[in-house]
């Protein structure tokens, strides 16, 4: 369902694609507040403020590689420093106000940033 500041008519057309890709959030996170960028050091031991830092790790262990370390950006994992999905749906049916997808890998109530429609020419790697 689209939020109230969204036109209904921002989803004329998208009828028209099979399919589409949702960007959501992953706001079921673990660590979703701890891995928003920060500025520590004013409180450290030297208490200069020595610039901006994440809390996101760079290396996570890959269940499907039986707990081998990757990088955090070489895997679909939700601990990221962004923490933003994205998901290719197939579009089920298109309302005033709603849309109805199949397929979607994303946490029911997961809030949507974006919806694009899927081009095959364009969104596809030849």
């Amino acid at each position: 369902t689209l939020h109230a500041h969204v036109p209904a008519s921002a989803l004329e057309g998208l009828e028209e694609f099979s399919h589409c890709w949702l960007l959501f959030l992953f706001h079921e996170n673990t660590d979703f507040h701890a891995s928003v960028t920060r500025e520590i050091g004013k409180t450290g031991k030297t208490g200069a403020a020595d610039g901006p830092r994440t809390t996101t790790r760079g290396k996570i262990r890959v269940p499907r590689l039986n707990g081998e370390k990757r990088g955090c950006l070489a895997t679909r994992t939700p601990h990221r420093p962004c923490p933003i999905g994205l998901s290719l749906v197939e579009i089920v049916s298109v309302g005033e106000r709603w849309l109805d997808v199949a397929g979607a890998d994303v946490v029911n109530g997961s809030p949507i940033l974006d919806v694009k429609p899927y081009v095959p020419y364009s969104d596809c790697n030849a």
